[in-house]
């Protein structure tokens, strides 16, 4: 039986879209009803690790896919498909999953802290992150914090 071209359409517009040789679009896109195939799970999994993959979007892309930095157009077609996967409703799901398995400890709070002064996407919650961190190695002190002596003088 022959498909109409609209059904067509239709079939094609929610099917995942198919891995490049430069792996420009890959199967960066997920049905709201689909699991992650195993490239989404790696991605996943690197971008909460402990290597030099951990809160990098771009390189964990790039070692979960497989793709050659050597090619031309690669880093601009990682950046593209890690922002992709980032902004997925079922990604975050289950990179918020993983790590609510890992325990959180200073190691890890402090590379969060990090990756949030490192980052250049969200100047806001890079200054946010800035002032956390003097906070922490008690560098600036806040207004409040200051005890100042009341000098009393007689007239």
């Amino acid at each position: 039986m022959e498909m109409s071209k609209s059904e067509k359409t239709h079939k094609k517009q929610i099917q995942p879209e198919k891995i490049s040789p430069l792996g420009k679009t890959d199967d960066v896109e997920v049905a709201n009803d689909a699991k992650l195939n195993p490239k989404q799970e790696l991605f996943c999994k690197l971008y909460i690790s402990d290597r030099e993959f951990f809160g990098n979007g771009v390189q964990a892309y790039f070692e979960a896919y497989g793709v050659d930095k050597s090619k031309a157009g690669s880093y601009k077609t990682a950046c593209t498909n890690a922002s992709r996967l980032l902004s997925n409703a079922k990604v975050l799901e289950k990179i918020n999953e993983l790590l609510e398995k890992e325990d959180l400890n200073d190691p890890f709070v402090d590379k969060q802290l990090g990756f949030l002064i490192t980052q250049n996407a969200d100047f806001k919650t890079k200054l946010g992150a800035i002032r956390e961190y003097n906070k922490l190695r008690k560098r600036i002190t806040e207004k409040d914090d200051i005890e100042r002596p009341i000098l009393i003088q007689d007239w």
